[in-house]
Order: C-alpha cells, then sequence, then structure tokens
C-alpha cells in the first residue's frame, strides 16, 4: 500500500546538491524513486528529531535538496510499517543509502521497489473521451492517474458517438502495478475512458483488458489502430 501525496509534505528551501541538475523536477508528483526503512529500525524514535537530522544545513552536502516537515509512512503487503522519503532520480536515493550521517543517526534507508514509479517513456491509446472534454482537460486527469504526456502521436474523431481517442506518449509516475492494473478511469460525469499501454508487457495488459470487459459485459471493438489505418485509405 503506497502512501498518499500528502504525507509528506515539503518546501523548496533553495538548497541544491552540487551533484543535482539545475533543471530537476520539484513537485511532489514528480518524484519516482523511493527510500524507506521499518518503522522499529529506526535509531532514533522522535520524528521530529528526524525531520532535524534531514534538515541539518550543516552537512557538506544537504542530505535532502528540500526541506521535509513530515515523513512518509506506508507499509508494505505484510502490513509491515515504514518511513519513507521520496527522490526524483535514482542516483539521489543511492546517495542517500548509502549516507553515513544517516546510517549513524537516523538508521539504514533501502530502496523500495515495490514503490517506484515506472521509469520509462510508453505509448498509450486513450478511447472513448466524450467530445466535450478538452485536451487540456484530458491531460490533466492522464496526469492525475499515470503521468505526463509529452507528444501526442494521433487523434482519431468519431462523429457518430461524439467521441474521440488519442494515442500519447506519456512519461509514466506510478507504479509498474497501477499501470498494468489501471484499464481505464472514470470521469466525475461518469464517463469511463478506456486506456491501452503499447509498448510494456502488452500481452498481460490486453488479457487483462478482455477479461475486464467481459464482467463488466462491454463488446468487443474495433481497435484504435486497426481504425486509424482504415481511415487513412
Amino acid at each position: 500500500m503506497i502512501a498518499n501525496d500528502n504525507e509528506i509534505i515539503m518546501s523548496d528551501s533553495g538548497r541544491s546538491n552540487k551533484n543535482a541538475s539545475q533543471h530537476a523536477p520539484k513537485g511532489v508528483k514528480d518524484f519516482k524513486y523511493f527510500a524507506g526503512i521499518v518503522e522499529y529500525n529506526l535509531k532514533e524514535k522522535d520524528q521530529q528529531k528526524i525531520i532535524n537530522s534531514l534538515n541539518n544545513e550543516e552537512n557538506d552536502e544537504p542530505l535532502l535538496p528540500y526541506t521535509i516537515n513530515r515523513l512518509g509512512t506506508t507499509h508494505n503487503e505484510h502490513m509491515t510499517p515504514y518511513v519513507y522519503i521520496r527522490f526524483h532520480y535514482k542516483k539521489e536515493r543511492d546517495n542517500f543509502c548509502n549516507n553515513n550521517h544517516v546510517i549513524r543517526n537516523i538508521g539504514k534507508f533501502e530502496p523500495l521497489k515495490w514503490m517506484d514509479a515506472v521509469d520509462a517513456h510508453i505509448s498509450i491509446i486513450f478511447e472513448h473521451i466524450p467530445k466535450a472534454l478538452t485536451q487540456a482537460e484530458l491531460e490533466t486527469h492522464i496526469e492525475k492517474e499515470l503521468g505526463k504526456i509529452i507528444n501526442i502521436e494521433g487523434i482519431r474523431h468519431d462523429s457518430k458517438n461524439e467521441q474521440w481517442s488519442v494515442k500519447a506518449k506519456v512519461d509514466i509516475r506510478c507504479t509498474e502495478k497501477k499501470l498494468i492494473d489501471t484499464w481505464g478511469f472514470y470521469l466525475q460525469n461518469g464517463n469511463f475512458i478506456k486506456v491501452r499501454s503499447l509498448n510494456f508487457r502488452r500481452e498481460e495488459i490486453d488479457n487483462r483488458n478482455s477479461y475486464a470487459a467481459m464482467i463488466m459485459s462491454i463488446g468487443n471493438e474495433t481497435p484504435y489502430e486497426k481504425s486509424l489505418t482504415n481511415s487513412t485509405r
């Protein structure tokens, strides 16, 4: 189980790691890597003291490129409680886990790979988009569910059903499990947008979609790729 975004609150302190990119993302949604420690393995039990130690500006290199106000908490599938920290890059996490100050004063953090986001740009088809939904509104929904669109690769309009579909390359910012399990998402008005990843474990996702469609009594549909091909003839 992954903790909600608001379980770790950050404020940009203007500090930056000397080894970090000047163009490093700063938003909570931009974090892709996690490091954690089982709560009962913490050497320091007072969370405020842990936070103060993490924010210690007297270190030669800041432990984090931001000021942390509260620790993230979560648990694994066995309900073991963890305290965790987020990172933009894998190298940042590796440096943190191997930092002597952290190990000596707080404890040994380990990569929480089951919480990591998929580090890839993946082509995804989004179907059954209501005609009234703008591209900007769609991108907002997609960013909330899966990640940020970096390129629109194709758009198909279905005037008969007043819908449209889009093929887009997405910078994924969710876990592998969420990506595989997300075969669609609902809008506030009840409309359902279908999601199909094209270049990520395609067979597994297609089998899942077929099973889900059967359960929800959704009939077989003409694939986006085939419709796009036919429309160009």
